[in-house]
């Protein structure tokens, strides 16, 4: 890859679920991160926590949202700090030999692309 920066391995939700997206999405590192706590929620965060751990010990680049997903109208959404103290923890609990750098990155644009869609659900339509 350019520069020798490798891929970062990608924290996604039903993206992954997509038939040509998601098999590319996962060859390229993506992992799958789910957006609610179901009955075996113990075990999930466990199995996260760890995979998490072990990215972090092996010095891999992650990449994810803090706000979980895009929104349609634009606005950035309330953080979910989930991941995020996955990392941290993980960062405090394993002896690194690199620090860790966390890039806070912002992705706007001017006009939000389903903009016509979210006007005519705001006006009752239901969402499709």
């Amino acid at each position: 890859f350019a520069h020798a920066i490798p891929v970062p391995h990608i924290a996604a939700g039903d993206n992954l679920s997509l038939p040509l997206v998601g098999t590319f999405l996962r060859n390229c590192g993506a992992f799958f991160i789910r957006r609610s706590s179901t009955k075996d929620a113990a075990l999930y965060k466990s199995c996260l926590a760890e995979y998490i751990h072990t990215l972090v010990r092996h010095g891999c680049s992650l990449e994810f949202f803090l706000e979980g997903g895009r929104s349609r109208d634009g606005k950035v959404g309330h953080p979910r700090l989930g991941l995020l103290s996955l990392v941290v923890d993980a960062a405090m609990n394993e002896n690194l030999t690199k620090k860790i750098a966390l890039v806070p990155v912002s992705v706007s644009y001017d006009s939000a692309v389903e903009l016509g869609e979210y006007v005519q659900e705001a006006q009752g339509r239901p969402k499709e």
